[in-house]
């Protein structure tokens, strides 16, 4: 037959090239997938809206977010308005209240805060270093923005091995 394909074991040229390919392929993403593993564990995205039971969702939120080891708090736009400075006071003591034994941070450690607004002055968005230095690889971001009715936020795991 002329027209028919050549069987397979008529070209081991072909078949080396392709699984020295697909080889190469497996251990580079493999790589990939370890280096990006190490740095970030997880990024979650998700919106809670501020009506009905918020301390039930907040309290969801808080739960999924932490890992035992505490959990830094990053405060994005919440400057705005007294509205927002207050409710981000009011997430930071509920994520103390709910996580409680575990270190929740809003500031560098050393930053004496009496008012919501020194919080927000005071917060930053920490890299994965400066979290495992104060012993957390948890970053609990949260923006607000004055026309929703809701709070967007999102979670970061850092270390590796984690």
């Amino acid at each position: 037959m002329a027209n028919s394909l050549p069987h397979q074991s008529e070209n081991p040229t072909a078949r080396r090239a392709i699984a020295g390919w697909l080889a190469a392929g497996v251990i580079a993403a493999s790589f990939a997938l370890s280096v990006t593993t190490d740095v970030v564990l997880r990024y979650r995205l998700g919106r809670f809206q501020i009506s009905g039971n918020i301390y039930r969702v907040m309290d969801q939120m808080f739960d999924s977010a932490s890992d035992g080891r505490g959990l830094f708090l990053h405060f994005i736009n919440f400057n705005s308005s007294d509205e927002a400075r207050t409710r981000a006071l009011g997430v930071y003591l509920r994520a103390t209240y709910r996580l409680y034994p575990q270190r929740i941070l809003a500031t560098d450690s050393g930053v004496r805060v009496s008012t919501g607004q020194q919080m927000l002055d005071a917060n930053f968005d920490p890299d994965s270093g400066w979290l495992l230095q104060h012993g957390m690889d948890r970053e609990l971001t949260m923006g607000w923005e004055p026309s929703s009715e809701g709070i967007d936020y999102s979670v970061q795991s850092v270390g590796p091995g984690k």
